[in-house]
């Protein structure tokens, strides 16, 4: 797949519904949307509620995961501005393979070049906040509470995470350092979604007090 056709499937919308397709009616649409986000929470919560966060323990990693949310916010700024300066030679290089059956081999390069700047900001952004997020919620959590997104991690991996040099004995890694690579995939395939923080608020004002 060229870098037009990942470009595409990245960045365009859903395809419309051809005239012969009959568009869902809007209160059955808006339900699929709401079950779809729910699903999604549930997704969420799966890995969330074994960890028996307390309020005050919440209240500490909110803010946190806030800030994250406004890094993030501001890698969207930035690729939304990045997308909008092609739009000029974009919609001449359109105009031209339309009129001339004649594809700019040039446009191709600025979209792919475009879509490599966006995909090194996010992950230098990413890790980050992940290794900030590890060594704060190392600080944050019991013993008990980092053991189980150690088990977590073990059942999403199908086993102990380890770095490359335990590879062949993983008995020998440091509790320590496993748990960390255990947190660092917790905070991205968990804390870093932001739905992640209405949960957690959510969480907290239906926990009982104590």
């Amino acid at each position: 797949m060229n870098v037009l056709l990942i470009a595409l499937c990245l960045l365009a919308p859903q395809e419309a519904p051809s005239s012969q397709q009959k568009p869902p009616k809007p209160d059955i649409a808006k339900t699929v949307l709401v079950v779809q986000e729910q699903i999604a929470d549930l997704g969420l919560l799966q890995a969330l509620v074994p960890l028996k966060l307390t309020s005050p323990q919440i209240e500490k990693l909110l803010p946190v995961l806030k800030k994250a949310r406004e890094r993030a916010m501001e890698l969207n700024r930035q690729d939304d501005e990045a997308l909008a300066q092609l739009a000029p030679e974009v919609a001449k290089a359109r105009a031209q393979t339309i009129a001339e059956s004649a594809f700019p081999d040039s446009i191709e390069k600025r979209v792919g070049e475009t879509q490599r700047l966006s995909a090194a900001r996010r992950l230098e952004a990413t890790r980050k906040t992940v290794a900030e997020l590890v060594e704060f919620v190392r600080e944050l959590l019991t013993e008990s509470q980092r053991s189980e997104i150690e088990r977590q991690s073990e059942k999403l991996y199908g086993g102990k995470r380890v770095p490359k040099e335990y590879a062949k004995d993983p008995s020998k890694a440091p509790k320590t350092v496993v748990q960390d690579l255990a947190i660092a995939a917790y905070a991205e395939r968990v804390l870093l979604f932001d739905r992640a923080i209405t949960l957690l608020e959510l969480i907290k004002a239906a926990a009982k007090p104590a």
